[in-house]
């Protein structure tokens, strides 16, 4: 049987074809990816027939796949979501030639993917605590925007997890009082009342940390192309995304693993391996032994979240 696995992202759209008998037995054939935001996609019935005109020839026409799991960087409501960083819903039930089909948050769908033993394995390792226990696990990822998911391990049964969406990207993102006119500067700029988390920790919020201290308008691929030069901007990117994951890792109580994955730290790993980093990681008022415990690893694959798409839409 074909699966086909979508994960749709601010920037890029990948796509995976699958064979599958269960679960446990699947394998990723082939994959691709089209840009999401490329003139003439204007919304998600036109990802599909882009899908259709540049698939390669081993892929299957969408109507002839037995089944379909979407991946999407947005909430999710049943068959529908509403993107933060796309500027088109989406509705399962609009589009009439899809088969039977699954709709389910891109980073929901990599804590599947991490909740196998074997692609834990896979993860670059940042700072290792042993442990005797099976704890919670933050996953957090920056790139056109930051996403959030958490894996709950079940109690009695080892190396078996829930998972947990989040929205953690849209919730506010908190300044010092050093980094006051930083954050006028960003919300003027802006035109906000206040910054969230998905503004600051991604490619968008480099290229306004940069302008702020350089007065330069610059892409976030632009800053990281001089990175001797732009030292000050991604060691203050660097302090924001520990901060991001600080928050999150307080605010779910994680006490076991911190997995970084996203496009911007692939590419750029020196962002979360530094002292800055692990500095504003571990800053807290109460609970610093707690955040000093936790192990960070970073996530390389940038077709996780496919791998998890299709994992769930077989369980």
């Amino acid at each position: 049987m074909r699966l086909l696995a979508i994960d749709i992202g601010g920037t890029n759209s990948r796509f995976a074809d699958c064979y599958y008998q269960s679960k446990t037995d699947f394998k990723i054939e082939q994959i691709f990816s089209i840009e999401t935001n490329q003139p003439g996609i204007n919304n998600f019935q036109d990802l599909l027939n882009a899908y259709e005109t540049s698939k390669p020839e081993s892929f299957l026409n969408l109507e002839k796949y037995n089944l379909v799991s979407i991946a999407v960087a947005g909430p999710v409501n049943g068959k529908q979501s509403s993107p933060p960083n796309i500027a088109w819903d989406i509705k399962l039930d609009d589009i009439p030639s899809l088969p039977e089909a699954i709709l389910l948050n891109d980073f929901v769908a990599q804590a599947y993917a991490f909740s196998i033993p074997a692609e834990q394995k896979k993860l670059d390792k940042i700072r290792v605590h042993d442990k005797n226990h099976q704890g919670s696990i933050a996953i957090i990822g920056a790139g056109t925007g930051l996403g959030h998911s958490m894996l709950i391990p079940v109690k009695h049964k080892k190396q078996s997890y829930e998972v947990l969406a989040s929205e953690a990207g849209q919730a506010c993102f908190t300044f010092t009082k050093e980094e006051k006119e930083l954050e006028s500067f960003i919300l003027d700029k802006t035109k906000q009342n206040y910054a969230i988390n998905d503004l600051i920790v991604s490619g968008s919020g480099i290229s306004l940390i940069h302008e702020f201290l350089t007065n330069r308008i610059l892409s976030a691929k632009d800053v990281f192309l001089d990175t001797k030069n732009n030292e000050a901007t991604l060691n203050l990117f660097s302090r924001f995304y520990a901060r991001a994951c600080r928050n999150y890792c307080l605010s779910s109580c994680i006490t076991d693993k911190l997995i970084i994955t996203g496009g911007i730290a692939a590419k750029h790993p020196e962002l979360i391996n530094n002292q800055y980093f692990i500095e504003e990681l571990n800053d807290s008022i109460t609970h610093q032994k707690i955040l000093r415990q936790i192990s960070i690893y970073l996530n390389k694959q940038e077709n996780i979240g496919l791998l998890g798409a299709c994992f769930y839409s077989l369980i």
